[in-house]
């Protein structure tokens, strides 16, 4: 399958054929996953949701603070084995690199505490990320979930390598670390979502079910910071579960404002993913906002939909695509108005309509149906965390 990016200025209309795209996929009873970081993408997407697809739908809204979902990033390798463990960790650790601007800088302490952790946390019954933050603050912690684990690497990392530095050095070098992991704890609503432990979410087979899930972490209630980083997190678990998928029905991923995961997993998301039949569709605003992503996005999308750029960018693409007049074509494009380009044909003019055609609103169907599936009740999950938390004392 081909990937596909949007690019265009802010009210060009990447919005509007999102949607549509999405309410495409969701009428041909295709499963599909979309990240969103606004809330307005989630909201159009409900809005496009039959009667008949209402039970299809996992809306993960982490801003629900009454029934926060229950997700779990570190649990994805119990669906293939343990020979998995060490691939969630390493997403792991690129997911929190990239986040800190980290990933193209060499940071041996940090990457090794993270990954360790990690491994040590998996390796635990329902082990969280609120997890791995306990057992770098708290040595009783620390040692209840190493005297679990079952790899002799990693078991000797924190056994004798750390076991024989000095509380002083320790402390240095989980700095850092418990640095990045504070905003999950710090944060009620991400605590709450993330702390549960056992997931009612469960990623591989939403997936083969063609699923319509719906994450929402809106900045404007998280921050970007916090945002991105739950995203990214989520991201790579999808991808540790798409490069074991079989099956070959397609299924679509929607990230709007792709600038805020520029990872080493969306890369290879890019790189590998449409030979397991997983198609990703990206949008941003410029090609900038790309930063070291744009590599990768020019390599390997296959079709592009460009609507109004600004004259930098009519440029670039100019280029890319070795057009003649591309820059007037471009730059000067109507409102709503785009430029299609796909493998083996000319570039096509395309006019998208202002508003998707829109189903009677099932919205509080569907809120009620995945916070019965999917989600915990607040009182519920703070009783269990209080007790987890007051236990370590």
């Amino acid at each position: 399958m081909r990937h596909t990016a949007i690019i265009g200025q802010a009210g060009s209309g990447k919005a509007n054929l999102l949607s549509q795209l999405i309410q495409f996929d969701i009428e041909n009873d295709f499963g599909l996953i979309q990240f969103d970081l606004n809330g307005d993408a989630t909201e159009a997407a409900l809005a496009s949701v039959p009667k008949r697809r209402i039970r299809d739908v996992v809306l993960i809204d982490l801003s629900d603070t009454d029934f926060p979902p229950a997700i779990n990033p570190l649990q994805g390798s119990r669906l293939a084995g343990t020979h998995y463990n060490s691939v969630i960790a390493d997403q792991l650790v690129d997911a929190f690199k990239s986040i800190a601007g980290y990933d193209q800088m060499a940071t041996p302490d940090m990457d090794r505490t993270i990954y360790n952790a990690a491994r040590a946390v998996i390796d635990f019954p329902n082990g969280t990320i609120l997890d791995m933050y306990r057992m770098l603050v708290s040595e009783k912690v620390r040692e209840q979930f190493v005297k679990r684990l079952r790899d002799p690497i990693v078991r000797f990392y924190w056994e004798e390598q750390f076991a024989s530095l000095d509380v002083r050095e320790q402390a240095f070098i989980t700095k850092s670390t418990v640095n990045k992991l504070e905003p999950f704890v710090s944060d009620q609503r991400i605590r709450n979502a993330l702390g549960q432990g056992k997931p009612l979410v469960d990623f591989k087979q939403a997936i083969e079910n063609r699923k319509i899930i719906l994450i929402k972490v809106p900045q404007s209630e998280f921050g970007l910071t916090k945002a991105k980083t739950v995203t990214g997190l989520l991201l790579a678990q999808l991808f540790s579960i798409a490069q074991r998928r079989q099956g070959l029905l397609p299924f679509h991923v929607y990230l709007p404002d792709c600038q805020h995961l520029t990872g080493n997993t969306l890369h290879q998301i890019l790189a590998t993913m449409g030979s397991r039949n997983v198609s990703l569709t990206l949008s941003f605003q410029y090609i900038h906002q790309l930063g070291r992503l744009k590599e990768a996005v020019f390599g390997n999308i296959g079709n592009w939909v460009m609507f109004r750029v600004g004259l930098q960018d009519a440029l670039e693409l100019e280029k890319l695509f070795e057009w003649d007049n591309t820059r007037k074509l471009l730059y000067e494009l109507k409102h709503m108005e785009a430029r299609v380009v796909t493998p083996f044909r000319n570039p096509e003019s395309l006019m998208v309509s202002p508003t998707a055609r829109f189903f009677k609103n099932h919205k509080a169907a569907i809120i009620a149906h995945s916070r019965h599936r999917y989600s915990r009740s607040q009182s519920w999950v703070e009783s269990k965390l209080g007790r987890l938390l007051r236990h370590q004392r």
